[in-house]
């Protein structure tokens, strides 16, 4: 009987000690509303200073006077491919990806004569980074005419062969050239020999 009594007592010490932490609750729940809430990650990131952080970007990869140039030149008729190293040219120092690109495309003196009658195709770039740039140069065999065509389109110098079809756009003045050459020009079309035009393209490529 006194034992039942004892664990009476103790059962009925717990309910009183769980009823005053209850209470204890609900009175600073009462007074103190949203104490007993946790402040979401994103609110409590928001609240430090106002803003949200902001991950620090790699810097830029741009060509410098040490990147590699590696071209590869295929030969799209069997196939084969070799590689040749070649010093970088200054004018793509400082210059990245998007901006190598666009002037390799858009340089006109960038594909040769001698490289557009070797059959030159397309030119890609297969990889860049400061170390290393490839590009690919593809050529395919064709038969190169005698004769070419110096006209005029918005001013600049284009090159026509034999057949009407565009060889070559340049960004040579046709109003700038001299004597004979520009009346031609001018007036309509020049005809030239193959070794006139690489002589062309030399004595102009830097004017």
């Amino acid at each position: 009987m006194r034992r039942m009594k004892k664990i009476s007592l103790f059962f009925y010490s717990c309910a009183l000690f769980c009823a005053g932490v209850y209470g204890h609750i609900k009175y600073l729940d009462f007074f103190y509303p949203g104490l007993w809430y946790s402040v979401p990650k994103e609110v409590a990131a928001e609240s430090d200073g106002g803003q949200e952080a902001i991950p620090v970007s790699f810097a830029e990869q741009v060509v410098t006077s040490d990147t590699r140039l590696l071209v590869r030149i295929r030969d799209m008729d069997s196939g084969s491919e070799r590689e040749e190293e070649v010093r970088m040219p200054e004018k793509y120092v400082g210059m990245n990806r998007e901006q190598f690109v666009r002037l390799m495309q858009e340089d006109p003196q960038g594909i040769t004569l001698r490289e557009r009658e070797a059959g030159f195709e397309f030119l890609e770039v297969e990889s860049f980074s400061p170390e290393c740039v490839v590009l690919t140069k593809g050529y395919r065999q064709k038969t190169v005419p005698d004769f070419f065509y110096l006209m005029l389109e918005e001013n600049k110098v284009v090159i026509f062969e034999e057949d009407g079809s565009v060889y070559q756009r340049t960004d040579i003045d046709g109003r700038k050239l001299s004597g004979e050459l520009r009346n031609a020009v001018l007036n309509g079309k020049k005809q030239i020999t193959r070794a006139e035009l690489e002589k062309f393209l030399v004595t102009y490529a830097a004017s």
